[in-house]
């Protein structure tokens, strides 16, 4: 495994640009999103591209192995940064012999993975650069790392650019990652490089990309309510939990004591021992409801909005 490297593209970015550009928060599944319609535009308009994403861990990307089959398809070139797969030895296959990303073998032969060190500052990170004839464009998120109880509330600062100058900027900054992790894929990286050089986006495409966003937006709105709505609702259960559970569990030790007492009706007491249990029983029920966590985003991105987010 090669040593990491202390190279953070939105950093670099943030530190080159200063004020020349905006950064905005976003939530996980919002990236998500905007990755997919930019990887879609490729795809479904069949465009040749060139295409750099970084996706922190292992098991993120191996959800995307079927959207970049589809992408390697049609793009000149698909470089994938990840950490190593988690628990499995690099060079192990899985999900029909596709290589796992970061592996020594490549998707297809115009696949690159990339596998990033533990500590690489790219790790922390949440990438797509698109290179087309047709426009190129570069999402970048820093993980804010803040404390979530579900995958789906965490935060990422982000930087979202079409400039062909801002681009230029990163690309130099990937290819010094590539050229430390997979030397032996620089100088393909960089040929083809030359046929998909960073352009603004023609008046077309700038439309479909900005069409596709503001549906997306408009589909996710109420979602993402909802899903406020729920965390709240786990805000409240596990204040009223604290709230109620020690009273309960000092009723419970305390009929317990007066068991031994002989002036107390035996039924009466064991009555309310009944009681007092099943109303722990359903503290405990709803305690399993507050720790429910969302582990799939394919779940999360395409949740019916009229079901609840969460069942038990």
């Amino acid at each position: 495994m090669k040593k990491p490297l202390n190279l953070s593209l939105f950093q670099a970015l943030k530190k080159v640009l200063k004020d020349e550009i905006e950064i905005i928060e976003l939530p996980k599944p919002t990236l998500i999103e905007i990755s997919h319609v930019l990887e879609d535009t490729v795809i479904s308009n069949k465009l040749p591209a060139m295409v750099f994403t970084g996706f922190q861990e292992s098991k993120y990307w191996l959800k995307e192995i079927k959207r970049y089959r589809e992408l390697a398809g049609i793009a000149h070139s698909v470089a994938v940064f990840s950490g190593p797969p988690i628990g499995v030895s690099p060079n192990s296959k899985t999900n029909h012999e596709i290589p796992f990303p970061g592996s020594a073998e490549d998707l297809t032969a115009n696949t690159i993975n990339i596998t990033l060190a533990d500590n690489d500052s790219m790790r922390q990170e949440w990438f797509l650069i698109v290179l087309t004839k047709e426009f190129s464009v570069l999402l970048c998120g820093l993980d804010k790392h803040e404390p979530v109880s579900m995958e789906a509330e965490r935060k990422f600062e982000t930087i979202i650019s079409f400039d062909p100058a801002v681009i230029t900027i990163a690309l130099a900054l990937i290819e010094s990652v590539l050229e430390h992790y997979r030397p032996e894929k620089l100088k393909i990286v960089k040929e083809g490089s030359k046929n998909f050089p960073p352009c603004l986006p023609t008046p077309k495409y700038l439309s479909i990309i900005t069409s596709k966003f503001i549906e997306q937006a408009a589909f996710y709105r109420p979602l993402l309510r909802r899903l406020d709505q729920e965390i709240a609702m786990r805000a409240t259960i596990n204040r009223l939990l604290h709230e109620a559970g020690q009273p309960i569990t000092s009723l419970l030790m305390q009929l317990e004591l007066l068991k031994g007492e002989k002036f107390l009706n035996i039924e009466d007491l064991n009555t309310l021992l009944s009681l007092s249990e099943r109303l722990k029983g359903i503290l405990d029920q709803l305690s399993k409801v507050s720790e429910f966590k969302t582990e799939s985003f394919d779940g999360f991105l395409y949740l019916d909005i009229n079901k609840p987010l969460f069942e038990v």
